[in-house]
C-alpha cells in the first residue's frame, strides 16, 4: 500500500522551495529504504513490505512535484539527482529481495520495478527538451500468399 503518513507530508509541503523539498523527499526515502532493510534481516517482512509502500508513494511524489513545477535548468538538475539517487538505491531493494522468502518477494519486486520505471520517468522528462522522437512506423500486416495447390503447378518446361 503506496501512502505518505501526515508527519512526513507537513515535512514536505514546508520546504520553501524545490531543491529543499527534493533533498528532504530523497533523505525520507532513503530512511524507509533504510527500516526496511533493517526489518528484513530482521524477518519482519510485513512491516517492511509497509516500509517499502511509504517509500514508493515518496518517490512518486517527488517525481510528481518537479514534472509540475517549470522547466528550467534548476529542476532538470533535481530530475537529474532524483534519477542518480533510484539508481543507488534499485542495488538495496535487489539485496533485499535475494534475502526475502518467495512468498513476500513480491512486495519487494514491486518496489523494485517501481524505482526502475520511475527512474526511466526521469530520465525521459530529463531528456524531453533535447531528443526528437521519430513518430511509431504504422504497421501493415504481412500480404497473404494463398497456398499453393501442388494439382494446378504447371509443368516445368523441358529443354529439347
Amino acid at each position: 500500500m503506496r501512502y505518505i503518513p501526515d508527519a512526513v507530508r507537513a515535512k514536505l509541503n514546508a520546504a520553501r522551495d524545490a531543491k529543499e523539498r527534493t533533498r528532504l523527499a530523497l533523505a525520507e526515502a532513503d530512511a524507509r529504504l533504510a527500516n526496511a532493510e533493517q526489518q528484513t534481516t530482521a524477518q519482519q517482512y510485513d512491516a517492511a513490505a509497509a516500509e517499502l509502500g511509504v517509500y514508493e508513494a515518496i518517490v512518486t511524489e517527488a517525481l510528481t512535484y518537479l514534472q509540475s513545477g517549470r522547466n528550467d535548468g534548476h529542476s532538470r538538475d533535481l530530475i537529474k539527482l532524483l534519477e542518480q539517487t533510484l539508481y543507488k538505491q534499485s542495488s538495496h531493494i535487489e539485496a533485499m529481495r535475494r534475502n526475502t522468502p518467495a512468498e513476500y518477494a513480491g512486495n519487494v519486486r514491486a518496489a523494485f520495478n517501481h524505482a526502475r520505471d520511475t527512474r526511466s520517468t526521469a530520465l525521459n522528462a530529463f531528456y524531453s527538451n533535447t531528443i526528437l522522437r521519430e513518430p511509431p512506423p504504422d504497421k501493415k500486416p504481412a500480404p497473404q500468399q494463398p497456398p499453393i495447390d501442388p494439382t494446378k503447378q504447371k509443368p516445368a518446361d523441358k529443354p529439347e
